[in-house]
């Protein structure tokens, strides 16, 4: 028992003053954090527009009628335009009861509400890839059926390449500041400790949003330009 205390003993006296060390060198370790920010614009290539039919009627059957017809000419005419039918979905779909007051003759109780009627809505998401073509596709579907425009947003179908431009302008930035903080401070750069990136999806422009009304010409919009915007945090340390 004694000797293997005295064995615990040695191997603290020789361990222990290593381990302070250690620990006293990582506190005393300088490092550089800093963030830099890569921006890329661009014009968009692709339109999500998101169309519907909203009909009301005495039954369910015939809401349900009057809005298959009017969401069929809608898709028709979006096929028509030269959409590709897997770049239209059908993204929602409901029926629901219309309440009406129903009058109590009971003047101590409350109204109690009654089915006055039914709506059934249903909208479907295309991608139109024409953006020349937007406006008239949009003033098409609204002649043949459509009263719902949910939404109109436009954005970059492939933008794997603009990413990797913004990340690096993020890099160039991050090491531009670097060298003006190590110039200033005399100091000079180690080895990189971490990065990490923050961003790079471009951010999605909505050019319309509305219930839609008949019109007379085509829609005007305007596509505009995209934004990809990346930030990269990176950390240094300081010899």
């Amino acid at each position: 028992m004694t000797r293997v205390l005295m064995t615990l003993c040695c191997l603290l006296l020789i361990f222990g003053p290593l381990s302070s060390l250690s620990a006293a060198e990582n506190e005393t370790r300088r490092t550089l954090a800093l963030t830099g920010t890569g921006e890329v614009t661009a014009p968009p290539d692709l339109a999500i527009v998101t169309i519907g039919v909203t009909s009301q009627a005495k039954t369910a059957r015939e809401a349900l009628a009057s809005n298959n017809r009017d969401m069929t000419a809608v898709i028709t005419a979006l096929k028509d335009a030269g959409l590709n039918a897997n770049d239209i979905q059908t993204s929602n779909f409901s029926v629901r009861p219309l309440y009406a007051a129903k009058q109590s003759s009971n003047l101590q109780q409350p109204s109690n509400r009654q089915i006055a009627g039914y709506e059934v809505s249903n909208f479907v998401t295309a991608q139109i890839r024409d953006l020349d073509s937007v406006g008239a596709v949009l003033d098409k579907v609204v002649t043949v059926g459509s009263n719902r425009i949910q939404s109109l947003r436009y954005t970059i179908s492939e933008p794997r390449a603009l990413r990797d431009q913004a990340r690096k302008k993020a890099t160039e930035d991050a090491l531009r500041k670097a060298k003006v903080y190590t110039e200033a401070a005399r100091v000079e750069l180690g080895e990189i400790i971490a990065i990490a990136e923050h961003g790079g999806s471009p951010a999605p422009l909505r050019a319309y949003e509305r219930a839609a009304a008949p019109a007379a010409a085509s829609v005007p919009v305007e596509a505009g330009s995209l934004t990809i915007r990346v930030r990269v945090n990176i950390t240094w340390q300081i010899k």
